[in-house]
């Protein structure tokens, strides 16, 4: 069901102030000795730089007291995304799920990266359905209440752990920590099924934005499987799952 937002923002409020362009202007500028106005803008740039594949919009507003400036910013997710105790929600994936699914890659690097490195590429309707293996492996999609498909991803019994594969975020929806909130749900979901006190997956060495999200969640590289003979490639990465 969707969430209720925690705050309803009025985007007519007078306390929003019009913003004002002030990184070009800052190359040489101390910041100690900025005018105070405009640091405000110059965070509210950087947030709106930082953030803006997000969907966030970044205002600056004043207080009560004309003297107080404040910097926020509002995210805008889809619908229907998330549970209330704010888990992604999954389902299993289905056949309808793969020609959206197949549209996420362009190239042999990108298809590989996610789907391994013996995916092939170009592929068909057809060598993605068999190369994706959704009768094989545990698969879980999640989808906005538009049905929109955001997010994919496998478990598996692997290596005496929970093992986590082929994981991708919609393009569109990418740099907004949904990468995060998959890796976390699956996790999950792995637990659930395996009873697995470990977690693993590998990822390309030149995926540094995966290895940073994947590290932040407890992740760290482990010795590569004697069975694989892709360490030049991938590394391989494992976390323990907390006892309750």
């Amino acid at each position: 069901m969707p969430i209720r937002p925690i705050i309803d923002f009025d985007k007519n409020d007078e306390r929003f102030i019009k913003g004002e362009n002030v990184l070009d202007s800052v190359s040489d500028t101390n910041l100690a000795t900025m005018d105070w106005q405009d640091f405000e803008h110059l965070i509210r740039e950087l947030f709106e730089k930082e953030f803006s594949n997000s969907g966030a919009e970044v205002r600056v507003t004043s207080g009560n007291d004309p003297s107080e400036t404040f910097v926020h910013a509002r995210g805008r997710f889809p619908s229907g995304l998330f549970r209330n105790d704010m888990s992604m929600v999954l389902t299993n994936a289905s056949d309808a799920d793969i020609p959206e699914l197949m549209t996420w890659f362009h190239d042999a690097r990108s298809t590989q990266e996610w789907g391994g490195w013996v995916f092939r590429f170009p592929f068909d309707d057809k060598t993605f359905r068999e190369d994706v293996q959704l009768s094989e492996l545990d698969s879980f999609v999640a989808h906005s209440e538009s049905t929109e498909l955001i997010a994919f991803g496998q478990v598996r019994n692997k290596y005496g752990r929970g093992h986590l594969a082929r994981l991708a975020v919609a393009p569109k929806h990418r740099g907004r920590g949904l990468g995060r909130d998959l890796v976390t749900s699956l996790c999950q979901k792995a637990t659930e099924l395996f009873a697995c006190s470990e977690i693993s997956l590998f990822v390309s060495k030149t995926n540094a934005v995966a290895i940073r999200c994947y590290k932040g969640l407890g992740f760290h590289e482990a010795p590569y499987p004697e069975d694989r003979d892709m360490g030049h490639k991938t590394l391989f990465m494992v976390r323990k799952i907390a006892s309750n």
